[in-house]
């Protein structure tokens, strides 16, 4: 099994799986990408993404795949 998480935000954002850290970044124009295949259950998961915005418009976006499934 194996499972990725992408993501950027503008201005910046903070993950987390199921109350783990994965990952944080600040540059929106470059999309970060995790591999969460350690944190991610069987069953039901929780991802929080604490997302900022320092003014204008404001945008998230994220993809995870896991084992081939995108979400």
């Amino acid at each position: 099994a194996h499972a990725r998480l992408r993501i950027t935000c503008d201005n910046g954002y903070a993950v987390s799986i199921n109350g783990t850290p994965i990952g944080s970044g600040s540059r929106w124009e470059t999309v970060q990408e995790y591999d969460v295949t350690q944190g991610l259950r069987p069953s039901r998961n929780e991802i929080v993404v604490r997302a900022h915005n320092e003014g204008d418009a404001a945008g998230l976006i994220a993809e995870l795949v896991a084992d081939g499934t995108r979400v």
